[in-house]
């Protein structure tokens, strides 16, 4: 009988093992390959042979374990051959999957975010209809449990410390992903873009890419994002689906909507005194990498990018900040397990929100649409980011203390920079 159960019980883990390491060899080939520049019919194809791949090869790895445990024959060379890819499913899954995932779930958020205050609002029921139109996978819009119009407007401050205390208190409205198809209609987005006027002015907007996904909305774009102003400028970059499509046009009409296309080699703003560096990268998909940052000639360097692949490499090239959208934080996340599917070569690591890349902050918003109209667990997102010079701050590791937020709370930027020496007196 313990023999029995032994023997039970081993088989039980080999299966799980083999089916852990299977499905997550399988998603993570999927998701390195859609993190390439890689044309859309061959990202389908490859789509098409994730899903047999998953979903006819999980159930017959299964039968094959089974009958091999329990001592049937199976031919000779097949065996060994499955034996082998078994070997290396349970590594995928003891040295791959398992530690990743115990990272995932004691993953903190990193210090310089001081403030995150959210604001869900649900359109559908604020519009009095779903917003909806016949189109490409327009069914997903309707499915039970989704929460596509459900819409956060997030406000977060990053206590950064590059950041020049003249800067302190710059403000960017980061959009992206809108992924405008005709499924979700005008109404849709109008509704988003009327809930920003309860904010405050920002002094930069940011877009960071996939506008279209259907040429027929190509006029969207002016018409829609037009409405969207900062105080001293708006930038924008394309990303991998818009290169599916007229890209020139697209750049074009994001030019007509009073977009600044942000380039690789950037551009100074010169705000309060002091030099900001925007440069805007849509690597891997079109052009190249940032240029790297000369500190003679930005006191602080922004980049947008529409994927958060380039982290590293910016990190390592000197800017302080990368805004980008792309993952859309999975759009379905499971509870424990998180998101599965992440179009990234590095998985799920920068799946959403803020992270710490060497000395670079890097925040990664979940965007507004998706070419599948579909949200569970990773609602739409429009951020306004405040940016705080850390060297402000009278104790960096425990938020910003009361008396300080008090004196700033009811004050002007200028005002601010003026009652710097108040703030640092309280150091001593």
């Amino acid at each position: 009988m313990t023999t029995a159960l032994s023997n039970l019980a081993g088989w039980f883990l080999g299966c799980l093992g083999l089916v852990t390491g299977h499905v997550a060899l399988a998603v993570w080939v999927l998701n390195v390959c859609y993190g390439l520049p890689w044309p859309k019919p061959r990202l389908r194809r490859l789509r098409k042979l994730h899903l047999a791949w998953v979903l006819i090869g999980t159930p017959l790895l299964v039968v094959w374990f089974t009958l091999s445990w329990f001592g049937h024959d199976v031919p000779p060379g097949v065996g060994r051959a499955l034996w082998l890819y078994t070997i290396g499913c349970w590594a995928v899954a003891l040295v791959g999957f398992l530690p990743a995932q115990t990272a995932r779930l004691l993953r903190r958020r990193p210090e310089w975010q001081r403030s995150n205050h959210t604001r869900v609002v649900d359109l559908e029921r604020k519009l009095g209809v779903r917003p909806v139109a016949r189109g490409p996978k327009w069914w997903f819009a309707l499915l039970k449990g989704n929460q596509q119009f459900q819409v956060e407007f997030v406000q977060k401050e990053f206590a950064l410390p590059a950041l020049p205390a003249e800067l302190d208190g710059v403000t960017i409205l980061h959009v992206t992903d809108l992924h405008f198809s005709g499924v979700l209609t005008p109404r849709f987005y109008e509704a988003i873009f009327a809930e920003l006027s309860h904010w405050p002015e920002p002094d930069i907007v940011a877009l960071t890419g996939d506008y279209i996904d259907n040429e027929a909305c190509y006029d969207w774009i002016p018409e829609l994002l037009g409405q969207l102003r900062g105080r001293f400028a708006q930038f924008a970059v394309v990303g991998n689906h818009d290169n599916w499509f007229d890209v020139a046009g697209i750049k074009r009409r994001l030019q007509a909507a009073g977009f600044e296309l942000a380039r690789p080699e950037g551009r100074i703003l010169e705000l309060h005194g002091r030099r900001l560096l925007v440069a805007g990268t849509e690597w891997p998909w079109i052009g190249s990498l940032p240029a790297p940052v000369d500190a003679h000639r930005a006191d602080f360097a922004l980049l947008l990018s529409h994927g958060p692949d380039v982290a590293y490499e910016a990190a390592r090239r000197g800017y302080h900040l990368t805004l980008c959208g792309h993952n859309h934080g999975g759009q379905v996340r499971l509870p424990v397990l998180g998101p599965v599917y992440m179009p990234s070569r590095y998985g799920r690591r920068f799946d959403m929100g803020l992270f710490r890349v060497g000395d670079m902050a890097l925040f990664v918003n979940k965007g507004l649409g998706g070419e599948h109209p579909l949200r569970i667990g990773a609602r739409p997102e429009v951020a306004l980011i405040t940016l705080r010079a850390a060297s402000l701050e009278c104790q960096p590791r425990q938020g910003v203390p009361r008396r300080w937020r008090q004196q700033h709370e009811t004050t002007s930027l200028p005002q601010r920079k003026a009652k710097t020496c108040q703030a640092s007196a309280c150091r001593a």
